[in-house]
C-alpha cells in the first residue's frame, strides 16, 4: 500500500504521453528481473496506460505476449475503447472491470482521512466528485478546487448570456494554464536547482568548465519535460471542469424526464431545473455530447481557448440561444 515493496513497480507519466524510452529502458528490464524472495511475484502496474502512444505500446507488446513467468502486468485505463487503449495490447490481456466508487465508499475514505470535517462537508464532497476519490479530497479541503468547480458550473448558466459566455470560456481555459504553472512552480524550481548543483553550474576552480560542458543540453531537456508536464496538468484541470459541466447537463436531463436518480450537483438543483424547463431532453443530451467531444479535443493539438469557445457555441446551438 505504501508503494515501497521491492517487487512492485508503479509506472506513471507526468507528460501527455508515456515516453517509449522509459518503457524500453526502465519498465521492461524491471519486468524481467526475478522476485527478491521466493515464491513471490513481481507486479508491474502501469497507470494512465491510455497515454501509451503507438511506439510505447509496440515496445511493450512482446513483453505482454510472452511475460516473465513470475511477473504480473496491470494496465490501468479509463475504458477499453480503442481511443483509450491499444487494441493489440487489449487482445492479449484479461479485462477486469472496476466500478466507479459509490458515494458511501468515498464518504468512508474521507472520514478516515479528514476527521476534522463535518459529515455535511464530507457527504457534499463525495457526492459532487462523481466517484473520483482524488477530486473529493480536493473539494473537501481546498477552496481553490471549490472555486474552480463553481467557475465551470457558472459557465453552463452563462451560455444563455452570449455577451459574457465567451469571456468566461477564455477565463476558464487560461485559468487552467495559470493554475498548472502555479501548482508546479516550486517543484520545477527545485528540479532545476538540483540539476544545476549536480552539474556544478556556478562553481569555480579547475575542471569546472569541462564538467559543466553540455549542461545547457540537460537543462533544456529538463525544461522540455517540465513544459510537457505543465501541459498535461492544465489539460487535466480543464478536463475536470468540463466533466463538472457534463454532470450538470446530466442532472438537467434527468430532471426533464422526472427520473428517480440522485443528482451529481445537488447544490445546483435550481440551475438543473431551469435548464430542464428551457431546453428539451434531447437537446440536453446534445449538450452532454458536445462537452464530451470537447474533452476529446483537449488532448489533441487544439488550443484550449479555441476548444472551450467552440464548446460554448455548440451549447448555444443546442440550447436554442438566439434562435427565432
Amino acid at each position: 500500500m505504501a508503494g515501497t515493496h521491492g517487487d512492485l513497480m508503479v509506472a506513471r507519466t507526468e507528460g501527455t504521453i508515456f515516453p517509449v524510452g522509459r518503457i524500453r529502458d526502465e519498465v521492461i528490464p524491471w519486468a524481467y528481473r526475478r522476485p527478491t524472495a521466493e515464491p513471490w511475484w513481481r507486479v508491474l502496474i502501469i497507470e494512465d496506460a491510455d497515454r501509451l502512444n503507438p511506439e510505447s505500446s509496440n515496445a511493450i507488446l512482446k513483453t505482454v505476449e510472452e511475460p516473465p513467468a513470475q511477473t504480473i502486468i496491470i494496465f490501468c485505463v479509463p475504458t477499453i475503447d480503442a481511443k483509450d487503449f491499444s487494441v493489440t495490447l487489449r487482445s492479449r490481456c484479461r479485462h477486469i472491470y472496476i466500478p466507479t466508487p459509490e458515494v458511501d465508499d468515498v464518504v468512508k475514505i474521507l472520514r478516515a482521512e479528514k476527521p476534522d470535517l463535518t459529515d455535511e462537508q464530507v457527504r457534499w464532497a463525495a457526492t459532487v466528485s462523481n466517484g473520483h476519490v482524488g477530486r473529493a479530497r480536493g473539494l473537501a479541503s481546498s477552496e481553490v478546487t471549490r472555486d474552480w468547480r463553481n467557475q465551470a458550473l457558472n459557465l453552463v448558466e452563462s451560455v444563455f448570456a452570449p455577451e459574457r459566455a465567451y469571456l468566461e470560456a477564455r477565463d476558464l481555459a487560461v485559468g487552467a494554464k495559470d493554475t498548472a504553472e502555479a501548482q508546479l512552480k516550486q517543484k520545477e524550481e527545485a528540479e532545476l536547482a538540483k540539476l544545476e548543483e549536480s552539474l556544478g553550474v556556478g562553481g569555480r576552480g579547475k575542471g569546472v568548465q569541462a564538467a559543466t560542458r553540455g549542461a545547457s543540453g540537460q537543462v533544456k531537456t529538463l525544461e522540455e519535460n517540465q513544459k510537457r508536464r505543465r501541459k498535461r496538468v492544465a489539460q487535466d484541470q480543464l478536463d475536470l471542469a468540463l466533466t463538472d459541466m457534463a454532470g450538470l447537463y446530466r442532472d438537467a436531463m434527468l430532471a426533464s424526464m422526472q427520473a428517480e436518480s440522485a443528482p451529481i450537483h445537488p447544490d445546483r438543483s435550481r440551475t438543473a431545473a431551469e435548464l430542464a424547463r428551457r431546453v428539451p431532453a434531447e437537446q440536453l443530451l446534445k449538450c452532454v455530447d458536445a462537452v464530451n467531444e470537447a474533452r476529446g479535443l483537449l488532448y489533441g493539438n487544439a488550443q484550449p481557448v479555441a476548444v472551450v469557445s467552440g464548446l460554448v457555441g455548440s451549447l448555444q446551438v443546442a440550447c436554442g440561444v438566439g434562435a427565432r
